[in-house]
């Protein structure tokens, strides 16, 4: 049971990328009907649902990929048509075998609704037979030993199917290659034994047969290239298309007649199968990618200890320090190797780093069927465009982001773009633009959503925010300080309420889960022109590089990256403005004075500016500068999060532990500034 439950947990991890894929492949297969590549991709995809749910003993999901693939191989004959209503149900059966997986792990119930609508909707297909019958064709020759078989003429390919020894071990059955064969033609196999070891040395579980086969089919090679294609890692396959019916002299019909004396030897273990001509190769990577599943827990505990060594070599330079003082050249032997041990934790830090790391393809990819979903109900046109898929990012962030992201897709997709004739009445084609693009900008990922909708209309705001009360009598904004309206509580411009949006907790959500991930948001817009939204996060939340400061007895660390610059201000700088509080001036800019000491209540503090610092911060367009006693050092620390066991003070983003063993919090400038 123990092994069943850990192939079942392997099952489920693997369904949601083919999951994934199906749904790209059936959306690209939507606007190319005939691309073959893609029905390919479709079928693999439910036939490797349905094998594995066998394994597992998921009987019930099996038998239903079983009759979508039933589907699918008509569709792979042309005997149905690669139509809008046929992707539709496909994807409608995406959705089913979604809710058989959520149900196996407690996470809801089987849309049993959906399931009988599709598998009605099969059968309404499965009725049909689109493929115009073929045309009469002579029988083949008796003299090639095969079966007689009337219909169009079939091609005869020679195959040699050698497994790796440890085949069985990793889970393989070649028998489901045999069958898979058998489904495209008329197959007469051989099995050679290979070298077998004596009895008393055998091992059950290696394979040593191979096996030589011919195939009298009417499918191309790419077919059965295709096929090889799904099975061939780690495995030696070749297959060669013989010209025409074989003669009964050819090695293919003593094959065929059941000589295994004259069939060829297996080739040598370190020969690779015979080329395939230029014009012959499927489409696939030339090289093998070896990867395995690791667990996210067991990835964020190797996170925490790598974090945690990364705190070492700070205490270690303290006492490299005392020990100078005692003796100097053990001392400098132990800065030395302080040095040296500092160079390989970066490159363990940088290393684990990547192991993290996910493209933010497996994001953006679902996006497309649910602008499909939606376009299709509201007929409205939209097409989404992808730029940086594989721009990458922590896993933990990634996992954050999808909320945020789906909210700010539905807005742009219900506020943002226009019904047709809207759009036609402005003077712009029907289809509606959304992009989504992500790169790397100053150590941060940029996720931009854009739209080329009716835009956001500042005098719908501000009436908004009035009947809300969010402003104040005579209170002027300028342009900016109108849009930032958007991410207030509650707020909303819609009349009414549809199943996306409206309802007033959307915009606010995504700027409080944002900025709880260290990031920022930045709204951008023009009237009839469209909207843009920049999501600005960092790459990872585990380890950052940050200034430490003192404030009275307590240190604090500030994000390296909100620090722009620090320095001592004159008396003269430090201003007062009525209503505003305190301004420092800096090269003809005046930016708010943050007195750390009065919002944590730390005694002990410095509270004249002109004997003290300030740190020039940034965070989204604003600056700020924030008071301190002094600045300690740079240094990574590891982001600890309090919230598991303490309430969420505002201005603070968690606490990191610095070398001696000091708890020092990490101030979230959003929220400060």
């Amino acid at each position: 049971m123990t092994q069943l439950s850990g192939l079942l947990e392997e099952f489920l991890e693997e369904c949601e990328d083919i999951l994934s894929d199906l749904e790209d492949a059936l959306l690209i297969l939507e606007t190319q009907p005939d691309n073959r590549a893609q029905v390919d991709r479709v079928f693999r995809g439910f036939h490797t649902i349905k094998g594995g749910a066998g394994i597992v003993e998921l009987g019930e999901l099996g038998e239903y990929a079983h009759v979508v693939e039933s589907l699918l191989e008509k569709l792979r004959d042309g005997k149905v048509a690669s139509t809008p209503d046929i992707i539709t149900l496909l994807l409608q059966a995406t959705d089913v075998v979604k809710s058989h997986l959520q149900h196996v792990v407690g996470a809801g119930d089987i849309a049993r609704e959906l399931e009988t609508q599709t598998l009605q909707a099969v059968g309404v297909f499965q009725a049909q037979d689109l493929a115009a019958p073929p045309p009469p064709q002579a029988p083949l020759e008796p003299s090639t030993a095969l079966p007689e078989i009337s219909g169009e003429a079939n091609s005869v390919y020679l195959l040699h199917l050698r497994f790796h020894p440890d085949y069985l071990k990793q889970g393989g059955e070649p028998l489901l290659l045999l069958e898979e064969l058998e489904q495209l033609g008329t197959t007469l196999a051989i099995a050679h034994p290979g070298a077998v070891p004596e009895l008393d040395v055998l091992n059950p579980d290696t394979l040593h047969l191979w096996w030589s086969v011919q195939l009298l089919s009417e499918r191309p090679l790419e077919d059965i290239q295709n096929v090889l294609m799904f099975f061939e890692q780690d495995n030696d396959f070749s297959v060669e298309l013989v010209s025409g019916p074989p003669d009964e002299t050819t090695e293919q019909a003593r094959i065929a007649q059941g000589d295994e004396s004259s069939a060829p030897e297996p080739p040598p273990p370190a020969e690779a199968p015979q080329p395939l001509q230029e014009s012959q190769k499927p489409e696939a990577p030339t090289g093998i990618t070896h990867s395995i599943r690791v667990n996210v827990d067991r990835l964020d505990r190797l996170q925490n200890l790598v974090g945690e060594t990364v705190i070492n070599p700070a205490r270690l330079h303290q006492i490299a320090e005392k020990l100078t003082d005692r003796d100097e050249e053990l001392g400098e032997l132990l800065h030395q190797f302080v040095e040296d041990h500092e160079f390989s934790i970066r490159e363990l830090q940088d290393q684990i780093l990547q192991v993290r790391m996910v493209p933010l393809e497996h994001l953006f990819t679902p996006m497309r069927r649910t602008i499909r979903d939606y376009a299709q109900r509201h007929r409205k046109q939209i097409r989404l465009s992808i730029k940086g898929a594989d721009t990458e990012i922590d896993k933990s962030i990634s996992e954050q982001l999808h909320g945020p992201l789906v909210h700010v897709v539905r807005n742009a997709m219900d506020h943002g773009i226009e019904t047709p004739d809207e759009r036609q009445q402005a003077g712009k084609p029907p289809e509606g633009q959304i992009q989504l693009n992500a790169y790397h900008q100053e150590g941060y990922v940029v996720v931009e959503i854009r739209d080329d909708g009716r835009g956001i209309d500042p005098e719908a705001i501000l009436a908004s925010a009035s009947r809300k009360g969010l402003l104040t009598a005579g209170q002027r904004l300028d342009e900016n300080e109108v849009l930032q309206l958007v991410f207030a509580p509650g707020f909303s411009t819609s009349t009414e309420v549809s199943e996306v949006s409206g309802r007033g907790v959307g915009m606010d959500t995504v700027k409080r889960e944002i900025e709880g991930m260290l990031g920022t948001v930045q709204l951008e817009s023009q009237v009839g022109t469209g909207t843009i939204l920049r999501l600005r996060l960092p790459l990872t939340l585990a380890i950052l590089e940050a200034m430490l400061v003192r404030l009275g007895p307590q240190t604090y660390t500030i994000p390296l990256l909100s620090v722009i610059e620090s320095l001592q201000p004159r008396a003269e700088q430090v201003k007062h403005l009525k209503g505003r509080g305190e301004l420092v001036e800096i090269r003809n800019e005046y930016l708010p004075l943050i007195r750390l000491h009065q919002r944590f209540q730390v005694e002990g503090a410095t509270t004249n500016p002109a004997e003290a610092l300030v740190v020039v911060v940034q965070h989204a367009n604003r600056k700020s500068a924030i008071l301190v006693d002094e600045i300690l050092d740079q240094q990574p620390v590891v982001i600890k999060n309090l919230e598991d066991n303490f309430i969420q003070v505002s201005g603070l983003a968690g606490a990191t532990i610095l070398g001696q063993g000091e708890v020092s919090f990490i101030l979230d400038i959003a929220q400060l500034t």
